[in-house]
């Protein structure tokens, strides 16, 4: 297309219409049209449009170049982050199933902190009601303790009197007379024998 272009702008126009710039190299050619597209002829149409032409051409490489260097960065952009975002969410996943972990083994650790507690408290309980039964067994055992003192206290002196008594019984007296009555029961005993 730029090739018709150029020919057309390189045909001479006729003398009477044919401005002094488009004699001009093309360089000189390519200046901004300040007339109204109404009061141009064809050659100026053609000349304007080819301009415009070519700096859209050349506007539209510039936006292709740029469009394909944001790719370009984009694309590196996107295989340096990746790999990290990639690596820092697995960290971060590590990280969760640790503290995960982490906290399951405290609750585990509570747990059993609270059981022992619990234990130590009911052994306790049981210690101090064993206390309370050793205690309430030492009272007894004083009581008691007092009692066999009081009884032996109450007796000593009955025993006392009791031991005199028999030493003072004479006791060949006492089998004399044992052996006379079992004369005098004999008989009668032989009697009702009968």
């Amino acid at each position: 297309m730029e090739t018709q272009a150029e020919e057309i702008l390189t045909q001479e126009a006729p003398a009477e219409e044919t401005p002094k710039a488009v004699e001009a190299p093309m360089e000189a050619a390519v200046e901004p049209v300040e007339k109204p597209p109404a009061e141009m002829n064809e050659r100026e149409l053609l000349q304007a449009l080819l301009e415009r032409q070519i700096q859209n051409e050349k506007l539209n490489r510039i936006t292709a170049i740029a469009l394909t260097a944001m790719a370009v960065v984009l694309l590196i952009a996107v295989l340096i982050l990746i790999p990290l975002a990639t690596h820092t969410l697995n960290q971060a996943y590590d990280t969760l199933s640790d503290a995960q972990t982490t906290a399951l083994q405290a609750q585990t650790a509570l747990s059993r902190v609270t059981e022992l507690s619990e234990n130590a408290q009911d052994s306790l309980d049981t210690l101090n009601l064993l206390a309370e039964r050793a205690e309430e067994s030492l009272d007894a055992v004083d009581a008691m303790i007092e009692n066999v003192n009081g009884l032996v206290e109450d007796n000593t002196g009955a025993l006392q009197e009791t031991i005199q008594k028999l030493n003072a019984i004479d006791f060949e007296k006492f089998s004399n007379s044992i052996n006379q009555l079992n004369e005098v029961i004999g008989p009668l005993a032989k009697l009702f024998a009968r």
